[in-house]
């Protein structure tokens, strides 16, 4: 997941005073039998809204790949 505000404070060099930049990138993981109980598995953990329009990457386990992906892709 992309954070947007610490890439705008990483690009334009205004780090607050000298302080550790926030990562502009994070990671999250989550497991559940179905994608919307997903999402909001992951939803709780973090504070922000989700653009799933805007995703480019998916990344699917091997238990869903081996019995098959067609509802997880018919979902996005």
């Amino acid at each position: 997941m992309v954070e947007p505000a610490a890439i705008q404070t990483a690009s334009s060099g205004k780090g607050k005073g000298g302080g550790s930049q926030p990562n502009p990138v994070f990671i999250e993981s989550y497991e559940g039998d179905t994608v919307f109980e997903v999402l909001r598995g992951i939803l709780s953990k973090v504070d922000n809204r989700l653009f799933i329009s805007t995703a480019q990457v998916l990344i699917l386990g091997e238990n869903l790949s081996q019995s098959g992906i067609n509802e997880a892709i018919d979902f996005f």
